[in-house]
């Protein structure tokens, strides 16, 4: 390979990475690594702190939330399920 195939190459990662939510992404990762090792997720987070946990509950609720459309600009949000009205 040339340096322009790896420009080429390194060109295409780049945009490849700015089409994709980030947030999705890592959740797909770890939904995947759950799916086929559960102990083993469960070690690695066993081995964070609780502070480090919460962080991560908050990285995997959160999503990209498209704030304009013509300038395709987007923000991280956490997201909340609304989970009903308590009725007395």
């Amino acid at each position: 390979m040339n340096k322009l195939d790896y420009a080429e190459e390194v060109n295409h990662l780049y945009s490849f990475i700015n089409k994709i939510d980030e947030f999705e992404y890592f959740q797909k990762m770890i939904t995947g690594l759950k799916a086929k090792n559960f102990t083993f997720l469960q070690n690695i987070i066993n081995l964070l702190t609780e502070a480090r946990q919460l962080e991560l509950k908050d990285i995997l609720q959160s999503k990209r939330v498209i704030l304009d459309d013509k300038e395709n600009s987007s923000v991280p949000r956490k997201i909340f399920k609304v989970m009903g009205i308590k009725k007395n």
